[in-house]
């Protein structure tokens, strides 16, 4: 497995360097607009929060004076009664607040995960060949996970913090003149410990970010490769990688929890300091007669509520980092060019479907993935050819059936990504029906395409959600005539429960014939007027393969079909052959026909051995 360390960090390193980006402060203000009113009603329980803790200290400090000092005790049951019944409004608003903004939060998360999903869906293979999966795993867990912590409990609790500081400062001033300003001494020392930590925080998080995606990105490409892992016994290189990005993580993330706890044990060494001071101070007044006990009591509550609001107000500037930093990258998945979209005004294909494919003149060559490397494919001299596919014209008629062969490289299966519009032909044309493919919509398009490939995906879920694919109009009737077409139904039918037992990820309890016959039963249900099999057979054994030929021989007829094969014998009962040689169409013709001409066909056919 080659080393991607420096190409998988770079766009993260970009990422995250403003402090503020008012774009995007204004897209993700978008995300609340349907949430309007639940907004304002967690906004207005923050303001009645805030009211009802600023509140309580000036009446315990009341209760002192009045209730204690004064020996008043009806007065100070009252008093004590109020604060209690302050404390309880507060405990309901902090609750209402908390499950407000928590929903919020968790819906705003959902809606931009269906975004991405959407976006990712509708990219085309150029865009997944450049973006590491863990990285696109990492923008839709983790990089929204920030956004929705961010909308959960940072804006409205800032507000709430803010107004908790600003009725502080107005019952410290109130209070007592002199007490207040020795409280509000120790802010600029507060102040500028937030100044110093906040960016060696905010460097410490984007740290943290870049090495999970990393890991993330390691985690996908082992756990996806790991037949080759074990096929190799490469365990220990790779799982030294894997150690090695581990601890780059564990490392960056030591750093931020060094960062912060520096940061709010400072904040409370501060506050200490300054509730001794106001003590020392205040207590000297109480014992000269000059200030009443009960005011010390509340300047001193009000010290402590003035200096955790500021705290947490940093600690939400952290936050707020990390979901800025968190936004930029979403957005930059979200904002990224779809390179095939649907025409403005697309056309209908005409029904009945016919089948018809006609490749006009096709040229085409792959978007280049970045600088190119020695030893690796771009630098190889296929990716040195200008281009993968060149003026390549042949026509499939309908309920024809052609097969494609060539060496590896030679473009067979660029073909199929062109007729399924996975990428735009750079010249020419490719027409389904008489329709240029790009003057359709895609899913129109596809849906008359059934294509079997040698990799085959099999999905989580019932072998019945894996033949139907989610499609309503396939029922359970007609998933099992197609497994039955391709000969799927008796192994399937063994299965503990049959056509409802459960799968698991890629089909891991399944041998690698049988997720061949159960993709092959897939793109029949959905009755395509195309049937494309991409190597379909390679890794089917001949006793599989043998039944799979009877099933495509009935199947086929009256479909046009595209058959893709190294293995020539699968070729043998097509109506035509094209042959490819370095993106070239160099021959043409029936079996018997190719062999007589002595020509590319028959070096292939030679070395293959007897076809």
């Amino acid at each position: 497995m080659a080393r991607r360390d420096d190409t998988t960090s770079h766009d993260d390193d970009r990422i995250g360097q403003a402090v503020f980006d008012a774009e995007i402060a204004r897209r993700l203000a978008r995300y609340l607009r349907p949430h309007r009113r639940l907004v304002l009603v967690a906004a207005l329980a923050t303001l009645l929060l805030a009211c009802a803790q600023g509140l309580s200290p000036y009446l315990l400090g009341l209760a002192v004076d009045r209730g204690i000092v004064g020996r008043d005790g009806t007065l100070l049951w009252w008093l004590g009664g109020s604060v209690l019944g302050l404390e309880l409004l507060a405990f309901g608003l902090a609750f209402a607040q908390l499950w407000l903004l928590q929903w919020l939060g968790q819906h705003i998360m959902v809606a931009l995960r269906a975004e991405l999903m959407d976006k990712l869906a509708a990219q085309s293979l150029s865009f997944f060949q450049r973006q590491p999966v863990g990285r696109l795993v990492t923008r839709v867990t983790n990089d929204v996970g920030a956004i929705a912590e961010l909308f959960s409990t940072g804006l409205v609790t800032v507000v709430g913090d803010l107004l908790a500081i600003a009725i502080a400062v107005g019952f410290l001033l109130w209070l007592d003149l002199r007490l207040a300003l020795l409280t509000f001494a120790v802010l600029p020392v507060i102040v500028a410990a937030t100044w110093i930590l906040k960016g060696r925080i905010r460097t410490a998080f984007r740290a943290v970010r870049r090495r999970l995606a990393r890991l993330n990105a390691l985690l996908a490409e082992t756990i996806g490769g790991m037949r080759v892992v074990q096929a190799l016994s490469a365990e220990l290189p790779v799982f030294d990688r894997f150690a090695e990005r581990n601890d780059e993580h564990l490392h960056a993330a030591l750093g931020a929890v060094h960062h912060n706890a520096l940061y709010a044990s400072s904040v409370t060494a501060l506050t200490g300091l300054a509730v001794g001071v106001l003590l020392g101070y205040g207590g000297e007044r109480v014992l000269a007669a000059e200030l009443q006990v009960g005011v010390l009591v509340a300047v001193v509550t009000y010290a402590q509520r003035l200096y955790l609001p500021i705290r947490d107000i940093a600690e939400k500037y952290t936050l707020f980092q990390s979901a800025m930093a968190g936004a930029e990258r979403v957005f930059g998945v979200l904002d990224a060019p779809i390179e095939v979209r649907d025409p403005p005004t697309p056309r209908a294909l005409p029904e009945p479907p016919r089948g018809e494919i006609e490749f006009d003149h096709v040229s085409f060559r792959y978007p280049p993935r970045g600088r190119p490397e020695r030893g690796t494919e771009q630098g190889s001299e296929r990716a040195r050819r200008v281009y993968a596919i060149e003026d390549v014209s042949f026509r499939v008629a309908p309920g024809e059936r052609i097969g494609i062969v060539g060496h590896t490289g030679a473009g067979k299966s660029t073909l199929i990504h062109l007729l399924a519009r996975s990428y735009d032909v750079t010249a020419g044309a490719v027409r389904v029906d008489g329709i240029d493919v790009r003057e359709l919509p895609q899913r129109a398009l596809r849906r008359r395409i059934g294509v079997v490939y040698q990799d085959v995906f099999i999905f989580s879920g019932t072998v019945l959600d894996n033949i139907r694919m989610g499609t309503a109009s396939i029922d359970r009737a007609a998933a099992e005539r197609a497994a039955r077409a391709v000969g799927a139904h008796p192994w399937i039918e063994a299965l503990p429960q049959g056509y409802d037992t459960p799968l698991p990820e890629r089909g891991a309890t399944l041998s690698v014939g049988q997720k061949q016959l159960l993709s092959f039963a897939r793109a029949l249900a959905h009755d395509p007027p195309i049937l494309v099999l991409d190597e379909a057979t390679a890794s089917i054994d001949p006793e599989t393969e043998a039944a799979l030929q009877r099933a495509i021989e009935r199947l086929t007829a009256g479909r046009s079909s595209i058959v893709i094969a190294h293995r020539l014998a699968t070729l043998r009962h097509v109506d035509r052959i094209l042959v490819l040689h370095e993106g070239r169409l160099v021959e043409e013709g029936g079996w018997d026909e190719l062999l007589e001409r002595r020509g590319r066909f028959y070096t292939l056919h030679r070395l293959h051995g007897r076809g």
